[in-house]
């Protein structure tokens, strides 16, 4: 579980977050939503350990990962698993190896044994017979597949998903929805999405958090959010 106590975080003389407290619960979906500027990707970093906060604490399984050594921190990101809104893709590297590469990095595999891996991550994504080729042979929801296969390649406690449906049609976004729901179910892990695709937040469902003015101004499950008189929330929505 992931909780965050009291967090305020700031860039020179400017608060972006104040005093925020969030539980994120196992084995579910947490959306993480807002306007451009409300905070959400700051807050994402932080809970990946990479921007200091003001104040506040971040605790992952029960460590605050603001007052740890390094390696330990290294250890706590190997259970993190990320997909980028882009994607993230190194162009010089075919499918097999953009996969394979956190575990080159991070384990003792042979190379037939991390073989048989990828091909097992590949097919959890819907994918297959494609480890050579390049990222610039993949279609947009190819791409998202293929990320996807390498951020739960390690197999994290935690993924982290930076709007998964940002550029892709409406039925590839409508895959990458699917997916998501899928690989929450069978692999129970702990999903954080950030996103501003309504489609996407009542879809995945789960508990959603939203972000303005430095603060969490709703923190609850679609329908509440759906129906909530908040003028900020109703202006998200559409409803003004």
């Amino acid at each position: 579980m992931i909780r965050i106590e009291d967090l305020t975080i700031g860039f020179d003389n400017q608060i972006v977050l104040k005093d925020i407290n969030l539980t994120i619960p196992n084995n579910q979906n947490t959306l993480i939503v807002g306007q451009s500027g409300s905070g959400k990707s700051v807050l994402i970093k932080s809970i990946e350990g990479l921007i200091k906060p003001w104040s506040g604490k971040i605790l992952i399984n029960e460590t605050d990962i603001f007052s740890i050594k390094s390696k330990m921190m290294n250890s706590i990101r190997k259970k993190i698993g990320m997909l980028f809104q882009e994607s993230a893709l190194l162009d010089s590297f075919n499918v097999f190896q953009n996969i394979a590469l956190p575990l080159k990095e991070h384990t003792k595999y042979s190379e037939k044994e991390i073989l048989n891996i990828v091909n097992k991550k590949l097919k959890l994504v819907g994918l297959d017979n494609i480890l050579h080729k390049m990222p610039h042979e993949l279609s947009g929801g190819m791409k998202k597949r293929v990320a996807l296969a390498r951020a739960i390649v390690l197999e994290p406690e935690y993924i982290i998903y930076d709007e998964p449906t940002t550029g892709l049609d409406p039925t590839n976004a409508n895959e990458i929805i699917s997916l998501i729901t899928e690989l929450q179910n069978k692999l129970n892990i702990t999903s954080i999405i950030i996103t501003h695709d309504l489609e996407c937040i009542k879809r995945t469902a789960g508990k959603i958090v939203m972000l303005s003015s430095q603060k969490i101004i709703f923190d609850g499950n679609w329908q509440d959010f759906n129906n909530v008189s908040n003028y900020e929330v109703k202006k998200f929505l559409g409803k003004l």
